[in-house]
């Protein structure tokens, strides 16, 4: 969710510089089957426009309703839903989910340091937490309502109590190195993700881990759908070419970075670590070649190969078995795709399968639960 909240932070910072009051509701909880996870939000203008999503869209239009009055009484609230299928539930609507989902709706426009602070973390590749706190009532206490932790200090915000301040940072800061959770506190949902509650303090611990970063070789005009279907689910994206044309903003208004280099020996920079993909697509069989043996002898963790299977089978005579393996060649998901965008979603798909560590089928035949676990959401 790094890519899903930096741009409602963006948004919200844009609507309190034209003037617009502004609310969000952040999903705390779920209990059986709900459409989207704990730590997603609806940021809701005073204009009546928003951003984000904590539902399939069941739920947004009364949601929205909601937030419309936190603006007008600063007086956050906590709401349930309950998705079941009589038509007893969610105002006899019936949805048929079979799930239970609260939310937190809170008045946004207040905390702009916290806002900032958390902008800058989102330019990073570091991790880091937000505390969110529920109860007792911030505006009561003259406490703020967001703490931020980030390299194991407060970087923004305060309980107003020091020693709950220690606590939620020592909480906060092994959740962010993805070590095991740290003290007694009484704590619901699943994962470093959720519900935690100091004495009377309760609040919302969400651990934002930085997305992983998807180089994409070859920035030509097929590259364009990829490029954007990748940073529409989450990725980072960096397009490398060696054509300085190519790589525009104009081209490619999503990616996070461009990298203009001919092959391996003249891109010493990139950002290729364990939380990172690749995607090699050059049309050249010299430089898709070195670009496959420079990066499966870092390793990374999926190198995917665009083209026929005798271009992968000449590429992987040159490389180990060891480093075969993380060649993915034909790149993508066999979904009989034709043409570059339908080719980008098959390519996306097979990413996110790697990513999550799940092995492609139909939803139908999965027997565990169909979302990604906490730890690989992005």
């Amino acid at each position: 969710m790094w890519q899903e909240s930096a741009r409602i932070l963006d948004r919200l910072l844009s609507m309190c510089d034209s003037g617009n009051d502004a609310a969000i509701a952040l999903l705390v909880r779920i209990e059986g089957s709900a459409y989207r996870r704990p730590g997603a939000k609806l940021l809701v203008g005073s204009d009546g426009s928003s951003l984000g999503s904590i539902s399939g869209g069941c739920l947004e239009e009364d949601v929205r309703q909601v937030a419309l009055g936190v603006m007008s009484d600063r007086a956050p609230q906590e709401l349930r839903y309950k998705t079941g299928s009589d038509d007893e539930t969610v105002w006899g609507l019936g949805l048929g989910c079979n799930g239970v989902v609260d939310l937190f709706v809170y008045p946004a426009a207040a905390e702009m340091d916290a806002v900032a602070a958390q902008q800058r973390l989102f330019q990073g590749n570091e991790a880091f937490s937000v505390a969110t706190i529920i109860a007792p009532p911030t505006e009561a206490t003259g406490a703020d309502r967001t703490i931020i932790v980030a390299a194991g200090e407060i970087v923004a915000g305060t309980s107003g109590d020091s020693d709950i301040d220690a606590k939620i940072k020592d909480l906060a800061s092994p959740r962010c190195d993805a070590r095991g959770a740290s003290g007694d506190y009484g704590h619901s949902g699943g994962g470093a993700t959720g519900l935690y509650s100091i004495g009377a303090t309760k609040f919302f611990l969400e651990v934002h881990r930085p997305p992983p970063n998807l180089l994409v070789f070859g920035a030509g005009d097929d590259a364009i759908p990829l490029v954007r279907l990748a940073a529409d689910v989450g990725f980072r994206v960096v397009v490398v070419d060696h054509r300085t044309a190519y790589l525009s903003e104009d081209r490619f208004p999503d990616a996070w970075r461009f990298v203009h280099a001919r092959d391996s020996a003249s891109a010493p920079n990139l950002p290729c670590d364990e939380n990172c993909l690749a995607v090699v697509k050059t049309h050249s069989l010299l430089r898709d070649g070195d670009w496959v043996r420079s990066l499966v002898a870092i390793p990374l963790r999926y190198v995917g190969l665009l083209g026929p299977r005798d271009r992968r089978q000449e590429i992987l005579g040159e490389l180990s078995e060891e480093e075969g393996r993380f060649l993915y060649g034909p790149v993508g998901l066999d979904l009989g795709a034709e043409g570059p965008e339908q080719v980008a979603l098959s390519v996306v798909a097979e990413l996110l399968a790697v990513i999550s560590g799940r092995v492609p089928g139909h939803l139908r035949d999965a027997t565990g639960s169909i979302h990604a676990e906490p730890g690989d959401e992005h």
